[in-house]
């Protein structure tokens, strides 16, 4: 993870040249007063102070390649790949495969939402021991999809659009099943360029969301592997 959290995200994805996608309405005064008032802290890992209450942000990043206990499989071959050209200068890479799927795409997201949702009494209790116990305490995501190129399917038609873990049912259920978190951010990128989604978790926008909800297959998903030769 990024020691800097929140100067990565604000010049990734909040800058004033990027796209923002909301599910659906949101109060844009209260959006713009949550961004504008950013700082970073320490579990979670940025906050926002205003109006007598507090908005707790917790950044995490998943991919749709098979993760271990070590990582990223495919972050795995990077890293070898990096050290390899620090050591010896030069390297053959003809093709990288890695294991990019939509099972994985969304058993990875699955997997570190709820890790990171057992943690809310730990966010919440750290930022009591900072600030007035008056304030009104909101618990949100910052979730990156960090897969090189991004995550896509194809449609009928064979338009291609961007993949969303919204479009699960499993998604959408397990965000009815975890009210302690009031919205995502979703980070996003599709082949370099970055993008937001804004999505509420409450019962209004969950209950459109399940109507967004697909039933894709491996054969529907589309990835995209790089070839590198150095």
């Amino acid at each position: 993870m990024r020691k800097n959290e929140l100067g990565h995200i604000l010049d990734t994805y909040l800058n004033k040249d990027k796209k923002v996608k909301v599910f659906y309405d949101i109060d844009e005064i209260e959006l713009n007063k949550m961004l504008k008032n950013m700082q970073p802290f320490d579990k979670p890992d940025i906050i926002s102070t205003y109006d007598k209450k507090i908005i707790g942000i917790e950044h995490f990043e998943f991919d749709s390649y098979r993760n271990t206990e070590k990582g990223s499989d495919y972050r795995l071959k990077t890293k070898h790949i990096q050290e390899q050209l620090q050591e010896i200068g030069s390297i053959d890479i003809i093709n990288l495969e890695s294991s990019s799927s939509l099972e994985n795409y969304y058993k990875n997201f699955i997997k570190i939402f709820k890790d990171h949702y057992q943690k809310i009494n730990i966010y919440k209790d750290r930022i009591k021991l900072f600030y007035d116990k008056d304030y009104e305490i909101e618990l949100w995501y910052f979730v990156e999809d960090v897969t090189l190129f991004g995550n896509f399917f194809k449609l009928d038609d064979n338009k291609v659009k961007r993949l969303l873990p919204i479009y699960s049912k499993e998604v959408i259920n397990l965000l009815k099943e975890s009210p302690e978190i009031k919205g995502i951010f979703l980070g996003t990128n599709i082949g370099r360029e970055h993008q937001i989604v804004i999505i509420q978790n409450n019962e209004e926008t969950l209950k459109r969301l399940e109507y967004e909800t697909l039933e894709l297959t491996e054969k529907d998903f589309i990835t995209f592997e790089p070839k590198i030769k150095h």
